[in-house]
């Protein structure tokens, strides 16, 4: 069984699919796999069939797979298809056209996954137990659910339902083959990883029908390390979203995380994407815990930039491993900036070599120029007390990656809020001696933000606007109270969108406060009654 790795752009967390069958939905989940459980104790083939349908095609439009055609509809596909295997080819090929259009016009893809959708249902009414068809059509349909669920939640969940469904009627057609398990579960995780946001117990719920069928797959099938990879996988991102509510609960996650990470490197003690995927989840639950105990922290960032050192000696010309262990050293050294300034510099430079690096194996990095972005600044942020000139030196360093990874990607929101904080910095540090420049500064970063929100509901985005207006009414009150006023309440707007955005981001809420507390000082200077009462919602927030 091979299986083919599909990297999430967000964290660099490796996935192992590969050709599956279908797993139920919902309730019927468990008891599917009770009955697979009778079968593969019958059926114990000497020589596994071979997997040849691909493993990374297209999607499908929601609609139930037994649909009945209208006669006229059949005698077109017919006539056009001609046999059952040339119109599942044909969904196949369409399919996969789909997946490569929806990054730029989704509208088209889906009109496109529509056509290959009647491909598959057609063949499949005319060859119903066609395992590769319907391993093909559930695949499309995973693929058509990940590329709708930023837009439309409701239509991706009945797809991954119907994906599900599907991948239940493979595995059971096949229960030896691994690749519907595997597929199946990636699928789930990240299903519950879009609805985690809104409705965590959903989340919750899928992440539990994840786990179940990964966990058959490594009780029934030989050599799993792909799905205790997965499992793994999926822990990790259950355990991020615990963790703002009830971190020992993320923590009891992380760690059984580790534990299947670990059974990955037993069955295969050079897996790359078990000791990558390690990693990043010790520096997910290292950003959290730093936030309470720091020496645990630092512990945690150890054992994962001795992960990241270990991928890279299996793979030196990855440019993903060398990115995750720039992250790594760069998070290190945001631990111990406080304590040992020196020492989080050194860490610094040393994460911006393997940032440097990234790059130079893929030109098109444009992670490793976004986050190396992020390092400079937050270096910028750790010396800007004790040396100004060099602080600003770093965060116009830091400006000029943000600017190199839109070239590669335009539109890249996280690219976008760091290119708006570096403006953010420059409008303060002009403010005192030029306000209108400042305050063209400001409007720049309030661009960048604004072009950040239009590519995806981000609290980050907004809350950062919100800060980068309270410092532009607090540089203007002295001058314009009625400006002032106008951008605080501005600022009120954009503070609220990122609670609306995240509920869960305290940060927001912090700092709205703060800025009603600024807004309210500026009013008692005028002796305005309104003080009072901003001061109050302050304290509430």
């Amino acid at each position: 069984m091979s299986f083919y790795s599909k990297q999430n752009p967000a964290t660099g967390m490796l996935g192992d699919c590969a050709p599956v069958d279908p797993v139920l939905r919902g309730g019927n989940l468990l008891a599917l796999l009770a009955s697979i459980m009778v079968l593969t104790g019958c059926v114990t083939p000497q020589n596994p069939v071979h997997e040849t349908a691909n493993s990374d095609q297209g999607g499908v439009n929601p609609a139930s797979p037994s649909v009945v055609f209208p006669k006229s509809v059949e005698e077109d596909m017919e006539s056009r298809y001609r046999t059952p295997d040339f119109a599942w080819r044909s969904g196949v090929e369409m399919s996969e056209d789909a997946r490569k259009m929806a990054a730029t016009d989704l509208a088209g893809a889906r009109v496109l996954w529509g056509k290959a959708w009647k491909c598959f249902v057609w063949s499949l009414q005319q060859r119903p137990n066609h395992y590769d068809a319907i391993y093909d059509f559930a695949f499309a349909m995973d693929k058509e659910s990940e590329a709708v669920a930023k837009t439309d939640l409701a239509v991706a969940r009945e797809l991954w339902l119907q994906a599900e469904a599907e991948y239940g009627k493979a595995l059971k057609l096949e229960p030896w083959k691994s690749g519907p398990a595997n597929n199946c579960g990636v699928m789930l995780d990240r299903s519950a990883q879009a609805v985690a946001a809104v409705n965590l117990p959903e989340a919750q719920a899928l992440w539990e029908r994840a786990a179940a069928v990964l966990k058959w797959a490594l009780d029934n099938l030989p050599n799993q390390h792909g799905a205790a990879n997965n499992w793994g996988n999926a822990l990790n991102e259950e355990a991020k979203a615990l963790s703002r509510t009830d971190l020992p609960a993320a923590r009891a996650l992380w760690k059984k995380a580790a534990e299947k990470y670990q059974l990955a490197l037993k069955i295969k003690p050079d897996k790359y994407s078990a000791l990558k995927n390690w990693g990043i989840a010790l520096t997910e639950e290292a950003k959290v815990v730093g936030e309470v105990d720091r020496p645990a922290a630092l512990d945690l960032w150890h054992q994962a930039l001795e992960k990241y050192e270990r991928a890279m000696k299996l793979k030196s010309d990855d440019d993903g491993a060398a990115l995750i262990w720039g992250n790594g050293l760069s998070g290190e050294a945001d631990i111990i900036a406080e304590d040992n300034l020196p020492e989080a510099r050194r860490l610094w430079s040393e994460s911006a070599a393997k940032f440097r690096r990234a790059l130079a194996l893929n030109s098109k990095g444009y992670l490793a120029a976004d986050n190396w972005g992020v390092a400079l600044e937050h270096e910028a942020r750790a010396v800007a007390d004790m040396d100004p000139a060099t602080s600003l030196a770093l965060w116009r360093d830091a400006a000029a990656k943000f600017q190199m990874s839109l070239a590669i990607r335009p539109g890249y929101g996280p690219a976008l809020i760091g290119w708006g904080d570096e403006l953010d910095v420059e409008g303060l540090r002009v403010a005192g001696n030029d306000l209108p420049a400042a305050r063209r500064l400001w409007a720049q970063a309030g661009e960048k933000f604004r072009q950040a929100l239009e590519a995806e509901p981000c609290a980050l985005a907004a809350d950062d606007w919100g800060c980068v207006l309270n410092h532009e009414a607090e540089a203007v009150a002295n001058v314009d109270l009625p400006e002032a006023r106008r951008l605080w309440g501005i600022a009120h707007q954009k503070f609220d969108l990122a609670l609306k955005n995240d509920p869960h981001y305290a940060r927001a809420a912090c700092l709205w406060g703060v800025c009603l507390h600024i807004e309210a000082q500026a009013l008692s200077k005028h002796s305005d009654p309104e003080a009072r009462s901003l001061l109050e919602a302050a304290q509430g927030m």
